[in-house]
């Protein structure tokens, strides 16, 4: 999503989105012509676009709009603005004193450069593929999902803020029929994902002083049609499978508890207060729970010569 023009220096007033493949780097795509004869024929382009790009606007201001609207003349200065500002010449890119980004890395291209991510598989995905129930992919820093997620609030207040986003339901379960699903697959429910739906329980500070939210449940977003889902660090450090599994039953069989110890389930104790949660929710806590999480998975894994990685989430 374009939200400011650099080469203006301002806000732009209606936000404009564009989309393109995931994999054109991979997939065959040639290279987009008509961006780099926009953002000047002589120079060269940074980033290597590929295949075909639908740019669109939309209306109003935030991450969650849904209404679209027609491109003006004034929207164009705007795209060819953005795709001049990532157009530099390689003698300057060499020249600049700056060797780190803001994140302490190295300065590399944005569409070469990966983050380690983690992708939750749904039923579906887990049945029909027998893809495991966390995967490890990597993640261009150039995929959607770092301009448009959702985030976990329990993960936030355990200092590891992370991004989330859900994959495209894959048409191998979503055209089959219900009956071929359960009859070859065993697979009831493909949309199903508890370890993604546990995740996003609400436990935002505004939630904590408000009887009327939804306190202690995940958005109704995330309670139906969810699919599989990708995940992310918000500081794009490596999350591992094993970092992401935990976090989710973490999520799911303890804070799941306190929220509804704090909403009177555990009668005739008095119900936690959700100041109370909130101070138990915290990073030593997970890294005691953490601990015996991974000591516990590596002695069932130990028969299959499985070794899991010793570090922690913080330790990346």
């Amino acid at each position: 999503m374009i939200q400011r023009n650099e080469v203006l220096d301002r806000i732009i007033t209606g936000r404009i989105r564009f989309q393109y493949r995931d994999s054109f780097l991979s997939d065959g795509s040639k290279l987009n012509r008509a961006i780099v004869a926009l953002s000047n024929e002589s120079a060269r382009v940074r980033y290597d676009w590929r295949g075909p790009i639908m740019a669109f606007g939309m209306g109003g201001h935030g991450l969650d709009q849904r209404i679209c609207r027609d491109l003006n003349p004034v929207d164009f200065r705007h795209l060819v603005d953005y795709f001049r500002t990532y157009t530099i010449d390689s003698d300057d890119e060499e020249d600049s004193d700056e060797t780190e980004n803001e994140y302490g890395e190295p300065k590399t291209s944005r569409l070469s450069k990966k983050v380690m991510g983690v992708k939750i598989n749904c039923e579906g995905d887990q049945k029909v593929f027998g893809a495991p129930p966390f995967e490890e992919v990597e993640v261009p820093l150039l995929h959607p999902i770092f301009h448009n997620h959702d985030t976990s609030d329990i993960a936030a207040l355990l200092e590891l803020p992370i991004l989330t986003a859900k994959y495209p339901p894959n048409k191998a379960w979503v055209e089959a029929s219900p009956e071929d699903l359960r009859t070859r697959f065993e697979c009831y429910y493909p949309f199903v994902n508890q370890a993604a739906t546990f995740l996003h329980l609400t436990a935002t500070k505004a939630a904590k002083d408000d009887p009327k939210s939804t306190w202690g449940w995940a958005p109704m977003r995330w309670q139906s049609k969810v699919g599989s889902v990708l995940v992310v660090r918000q500081d794009r450090k490596p999350l591992l499978p094993l970092h992401a599994e935990a976090l989710s039953k973490y999520c799911q069989f303890h804070a799941s508890r306190l929220f509804a110890h704090s909403m009177g389930e555990f009668e005739p104790e008095k119900p936690m207060t959700r100041d109370e949660v909130h101070a138990t929710i915290k990073r030593p806590m997970f890294v005691v729970y953490y601990e015996k999480f991974r000591d516990d998975k590596q002695e069932k894994e130990l028969d299959k010569g499985t070794i899991l990685p010793i570090e922690t989430p913080y330790d990346m």
